[in-house]
């Protein structure tokens, strides 16, 4: 119980988690967000379909805005469940050879948001919509008992860094969200490789999870251990997903 809570007291992992879906930034990002995804999708599905309804738009940028607050309270329950389980640090002898460049947190924390989301807007079906939305809660399905049961973490130190610049703000900001747990399978790596599933370009399915996953680990959120469990997961979520509609 000292080591648990000794650990408790490394200002780097201090554990802020609690419910944030009533945080008055995290509501006014979300209504933000279905304010700009809304002519994004109607514009989107309108260049390539010829046609969309701004109402069905909306819908889909409201309610995909809602999955993702739902799907964050989610990881973060299962966090707290872990607060007082020694978690499995995990990391790899290339991990040490990989710098820290803090600028791609702009990738990792921002850009990672838009891909994700993008193929919502470019599907007018309400039918498929609601599969692609399944999909991603699927792999949180799969994912979230994972970390219950065998909490994994990055190393400690990745976290003790210099607060200074932009960059390294807009990190410790996204940090101080979570308290480091839930590495094994790789989130970002998962729903980048089941977005890209959906987009009409084939090359996006090898770009897009590239570039997330070298955001992933240039920030020093994940392992390169971390990756390809959550490469498999979006993948095979793709795959189902895609064989339902």
């Amino acid at each position: 119980m000292l080591a648990s809570l000794s650990r408790l007291d490394f200002p780097a992992r201090t554990l802020t988690v609690r419910v944030r879906i009533a945080d008055r930034r995290v509501l006014s990002l979300a209504a933000f967000s279905v304010a700009i995804l809304t002519p994004v999708f109607f514009l989107s599905a309108r260049a390539l379909h010829g046609e969309h309804d701004v109402t069905v738009a909306f819908a889909h940028a409201a309610a995909l805005v809602g999955a993702v607050l739902l799907g964050y309270e989610a990881f973060f329950a299962a966090q707290r469940t872990t607060w007082l389980r020694q978690p499995v640090v995990v990391r790899a002898p290339l991990d040490a050879s990989i710098p820290f460049l803090p600028a791609w947190v702009w990738v990792y924390g921002a850009l990672y948001y838009v891909i994700i989301a993008f193929p919502a807007g470019l599907l007018t079906d309400a039918r498929t919509f609601a599969w692609f939305i399944a999909g991603g809660l699927a792999m949180l399905a799969v994912a979230l008992p994972i970390y219950v049961v065998w909490p994994t973490e990055t190393p400690a130190e990745w976290r003790s860094y210099e607060g200074g610049g932009v960059s390294r703000r807009f990190l410790r900001f996204i940090q101080s969200f979570d308290n480091g747990r839930g590495c094994v399978p790789s989130l970002h790596m998962a729903f980048s490789v089941y977005a890209a599933t959906f987009y009409p370009w084939p090359l996006s399915v090898v770009l897009i999870p590239v570039v997330v996953g070298l955001a992933c680990v240039l920030v020093k959120q994940h392992s390169i251990l971390d990756l390809l469990p959550g490469w498999l997961l979006g993948l095979l979520a793709g795959v189902v997903i895609h064989a339902r509609i």
